[in-house]
């Protein structure tokens, strides 16, 4: 006979089985004296059995049995004790009889329990009585069809009249598994998944779409898990609002194990900077940095900013920064770093600054160290009339070169000369990406042969060219061999090359202030050795590769420019070498001053003492600024003082700074790598902006971009993900109409 399923109010479980009988409430294990060799189990998986040292005596002049025996617990498995009654109770009778009421026999071990310990083991008072009453043998009967449901030998009465009520949530989850991981492979690929149309008749629903429709042809599991979630329901979750909510769930948790780590940690630095999106909004986005075992920078928020003054900036980033703290249990920040703009580095009401007076007075401002280079670069080029020159006529070119036509006579001789080689091409010159007028002088003095011998083709082939490109292309060549272009591209070449190098070093997540100023130190003692002999061996290595001498390039006819107009110009090499070099020298050396030397002086001194290299290593003096500072930290400065005396004395022996011992100079040296030098993990989000917000994807909500930022940059984190997690936390959020 076929049973009708069970109706929602009439669903039962396991534990209904069980009847109560009047002691539900669970005793209390009294206070004193007595020592447990083991606690007590819980009472559905279990009689209570406590085994005291000593058991309470009832009538001390009595010659019969006066308490409680532990060893009755090896012949009565059922029997169970109340420390604070002094009683034996029957464990199955109590829990699992079906009559409440009985006789007084019958109610001592359910009820008011079992306490003639004289008669305990009497054949026909005791246990034994009670063990072989009707009441124990159903109760113990019901007991053991009980545990074995629980080791899953049998199945309960709700598995048997409805057997698919567990395959239903474990199906459920099996298939929302599927969306997760499908979710995430394309959340992490930065593949647009949305169209316009997404109905059966669209030409063109949709990347996810398709990739549904191909896993519902390619996947019977897959398909099959559809058919019977889709079956009943007319809730379709590969929907927009279905994939919105998985996606912020995915994000939510990658934030959460994020946290974990700055918890960790106990302190980390806020990254921020603004930029706008391919819908015309500007966006805040704030990275974190902290250690954890090494350094770590991470992406975390996007944020709309509706005005650009520092008080809404200053109100947005201490909203996001007390919500780490919040969820981070307390983490302190202890550094802000963003660019130099005005709004945020301003002395009287700039960001840092109303962060430092009203929330955080230990705050300290880093402006981008590599920031600063990229302006030390641009100063160089715009007060030199050389490097002008050199960065016009690389713009120009770069123009002439993209002409449909010249640049297939380009890609046919760079394909020639190095045919094994990938085809570079000059860059876009851009104000704020100093690195590409870089890369635009490397290419000429690496490779001039292959834009001189372009130029020389365009030429001499009038017929298959527009004559302006091949008067361009005369002049272009004219002007690339004259000496005096052919000495500043190389003097030019040679600084920046030096100043490049820096520049990457300093937008590396693990470097920290002791390498910044190393590098920097390196840096300028690297450029003050660039002499005048080096630069004329460059010029000659430079001349032999186009195959034309210096000595020939003097006596052309030179255009006029603003590099030549000057009438200090040299006539000579010699002289056109030593004048341009010795500008080059001081220019730099005067913006170092400026740009660092004069910024963050206590923080770079104090750091000092935490530089093996350095005289000062390890003393407590210098080290007196990072302890007042930052406060936050709770360093105990006397304890500080006795732990650097026994890392100066393991150094002596050879042996490395113990963590345990010294936790408060471990406190500084996490401190020394938490504080941030530059922003380039921040402008490396907003690359990725500009990759996942496409022209084409201009109608993310900001708060989708960020979530859709937060997975992609932190990719490494989401094999650290459990999607049953995910399913948990997705099914938390709000009334689901599945169950999982």
């Amino acid at each position: 006979m076929n049973l009708p399923a069970p109706r929602e109010s009439e669903n039962h479980t396991i534990e209904d089985i069980i009847v109560s009988s009047g002691r539900n409430k669970k005793s209390v294990e009294p206070k004193t004296s007595c020592q447990f060799h083991s606690k007590p189990k819980d009472t559905l998986l279990g009689p209570r059995q406590p085994k005291l040292l000593k058991f309470p005596v009832r009538d001390p002049k009595s010659r019969k049995t006066k308490s409680f025996n532990v060893s009755w617990y090896r012949h009565f498995p059922w029997l169970e004790y109340d420390v604070e009654k002094d009683a034996a109770f029957c464990y199955c009778c109590s829990k699992f009889s079906a009559n409440t009421s009985g006789s007084s026999a019958a109610l001592s071990f359910t009820q008011t329990g079992y306490t003639n310990w004289a008669n305990a083991l009497d054949s026909s008072k005791g246990f034994q009585q009670h063990e072989r009453s009707e009441l124990h043998r159903n109760s113990h009967a019901r007991w053991t069809e009980f545990k074995k449901i629980q080791e899953g030998k049998e199945k309960d009465i709700i598995q048997r009249i409805c057997p698919e009520r567990e395959e239903v949530p474990r199906d459920n989850r099996e298939y929302l598994s599927y969306l997760f991981k499908y979710i995430l492979w394309f959340a992490t690929n930065e593949i647009p998944m949305r169209a316009d149309d997404e109905t059966d008749e669209s030409k063109n629903p949709g990347k996810w779409i398709t990739y549904i429709r191909l896993q519902l042809e390619t996947n019977p599991s897959f398909k099959q898990l559809h058919e019977k979630f889709t079956r009943t329901r007319s809730m379709d979750y590969t929907s927009k609002t279905s994939v919105n909510d998985i996606i912020e769930v995915i994000a939510e948790n990658i934030r959460l194990v994020i946290f974990s780590q700055i918890k960790d940690a106990g302190m980390f630095s806020a990254l921020i900077n603004e930029s706008k999106d391919a819908a015309k909004r500007e966006e805040l986005a704030l990275a974190v940095r902290y250690s954890a075992g090494n350094v770590v920078e991470r992406f975390v928020y996007l944020r709309k900013l509706d005005q650009f003054d520092a008080h809404t900036i200053k109100e947005c980033v201490n909203e996001l920064i007390n919500n780490i703290i919040q969820t981070s249990e307390g983490s302190v920040v202890v550094c802000l770093r963003a660019d130099g703009a005005s709004v945020m580095s301003g002395e009287i009401a700039g960001v840092a600054e109303l962060l430092r007076s009203e929330y955080f007075h230990w705050l300290i401002y880093i402006h981008c160290t590599a920031h600063r280079v990229n302006l030390l670069v641009n100063d160089l080029i715009k007060e030199s009339n050389v490097a002008l020159d050199i960065m016009s006529t690389i713009n120009s070119l770069y123009s002439f070169l993209n002409h449909p036509k010249v640049r297939e006579v380009y890609h046919s001789v760079y394909s020639e000369l190095y045919p094994q080689s990938q085809i570079k091409h000059l860059a876009q010159q851009i104000d704020i990406r100093w690195g590409c007028k870089f890369e635009a002088v490397e290419l000429i003095t690496d490779k001039p042969h292959v834009i001189l011998e372009t130029l020389i083709r365009i030429t001499q082939n009038p017929r298959m060219h527009d004559p302006k490109h091949v008067e361009q292309a005369s002049g272009f060549y004219h002007k690339l061999t004259t000496a005096k272009h052919i000495i500043a591209l190389v003097t030019l070449h040679a600084y920046l090359a030096d100043m490049f190098f820096l520049s990457k070093e300093l937008q590396s997540q693990s470097i920290n202030w002791t390498d910044v100023q190393y590098e920097i130190e390196r840096t300028r003692k690297s450029i003050s050795e660039i002499d005048d002999d080096q630069i004329r061996v460059m010029v000659n290595e430079y001349c032999d590769k186009t195959g034309i001498p210096l000595e020939l390039t003097l006596t052309m006819p030179i255009h006029q420019t603003r590099s030549t107009s000057s009438t200090s110009a040299a006539n000579s090499i010699n002289d056109t070498i030593s004048d341009l070099n010795s500008y080059m020298q001081s220019k730099i050396e005067e913006e170092f001053r400026i740009r660092f030397d004069s910024k963050n002086i206590e923080i770079m001194k104090a750091f000092e003492a935490l530089d093996a290299s350095k005289p000062c290593y390890l003393d407590i003096e210098t080290l007196g600024y990072l302890v007042e500072h930052f406060d936050c930290s709770n360093i105990n400065r006397s304890i500080l003082k006795l732990e650097l005396l026994r890392a100066r004395e393991d150094l002596r022996l050879g042996l490395p700074i113990s963590e345990k011992r010294c936790t408060n100079l471990m406190k500084l040296i996490n401190l020394k790598t938490t504080i941030a030098t530059s922003t380039a993990t921040v402008e490396r989000c907003f690359s990725a902006m500009n990759r996942v917000c496409s022209k084409l994807r201009s109608r993310l909500t900001p708060s989708r971009l960020g979530d859709l930022l937060c997975i992609t940059l932190n990719k490494d984190l989401v094999p650290q993900l459990d999607i049953g997690v995910l399913i948990n936390s997705w099914a938390s959020k709000g009334d689901r109409r599945v169950n999982v």
